[in-house]
């Protein structure tokens, strides 16, 4: 079969070089065209003649691949090799690259929706989904602070734990962000340490966030913690470092809403979308943003479930 493998190279490590990938493929049966991911969205003719395109890289790699092959025939297949997997992870697609490559065999194509926002920056596809709060803020700081640090993670694992920790740590002094919520006929106004509005059921350093979402059921999935339920979202972080399971936070479904939110970092997959600077030439300072979904506009390759 021939694929086109679209890889991040600054993603994993010496054992996911372009020879190393091409290789692998090979070995399973696959017949690869390489190349680096922004260069291969452009090369249309070629991902219409192959069997089905494969994205090897982070949770941004496969962002900007479902992204722009919305619509296509071709399937997409996720080849993990980023820190925390988001995307995969949330599909049930593991990290052992060969067992990957061999359910490709006897793989289903999933279906998967695509989120639509509309705000003061433009209009915006995304697949993960919509924040603002704790895990919006540590991206902001951690995309700073790294752009200064030489230090090299020896693993990925390493690297979440330290955001994890940062995630923790911001916790206890995080101011909640006012913001108001239109959806299902209903209007919530509120302070929130934390809201994301989910397509996938993990955010930022690999937290489980929203236990009951489904990428490919029309619906997103709102999760909320508001300002005085800080202690609540202290003991759930803590849990997730020392590897226990935490309890749910508040989480509910609606197809298509409308947020506004005051001054805050408001991301989109994992970028920062606006940042507090962003709001001074509002009316009121303050972002009015329309989430709706596209259903179905991607293919993936998934294990198929257990019956």
């Amino acid at each position: 079969m021939n694929v086109v493998l679209l890889h991040n190279s600054t993603a994993g490590d010496e054992d996911h070089t372009e020879e190393k990938l091409v290789r692998l493929l090979k070995r399973h049966g696959y017949k690869a065209s390489y190349r680096p991911v922004e260069e291969g969205l452009k090369d249309r003719a070629l991902i219409k003649k192959s069997d089905f395109v494969v994205a090897a890289g982070g949770d941004g790699t496969v962002r900007k691949a479902v992204t722009h092959l919305a619509g296509l025939a071709q399937p997409l297949a996720i080849l993990p090799l980023g820190t925390a997997n988001n995307i995969a992870r949330s599909l049930g697609i593991g990290t052992d690259l060969n067992k990957v490559i061999r359910c490709w065999k006897n793989a289903e194509t999933r279906p998967i929706d695509l989120g639509i926002a509309k705000g003061p920056w433009g209009r915006t596809r995304f697949i993960e989904g919509i924040g603002l709060g704790l895990i919006s803020r540590t991206i902001s700081i951690l995309d700073r602070f790294d752009k200064h640090v030489r230090h090299e993670f020896p693993s990925a694992e390493d690297k979440l734990n330290r955001d994890v920790c940062v995630l923790a740590a911001l916790t206890h002094e995080m101011p909640p962000v006012k913001a108001r919520l239109s959806l299902s006929g209903e209007r919530i106004k509120d302070e929130f340490l934390l809201l994301e509005i989910l397509n996938i059921s993990r955010a930022g350093p690999g937290l489980v966030l929203a236990r009951e979402a489904d990428p490919g059921d029309g619906w997103r999935n709102i999760v909320s913690v508001l300002a005085d339920e800080r202690e609540k979202l202290v003991e759930q972080l803590e849990r997730h470092v020392s590897g226990r399971k935490g309890a749910r936070l508040n989480e509910v479904a609606t197809k298509r809403l409308k947020l506004v939110v005051d001054p805050c970092e408001l991301r989109i997959d994992d970028k920062i979308a606006m940042t507090p600077a962003d709001f001074k030439d509002l009316p009121d300072q303050r972002a009015e943003i329309q989430v709706r979904i596209e259903p179905g506009a991607v293919k993936i390759l998934c294990s198929r479930k257990k019956s």
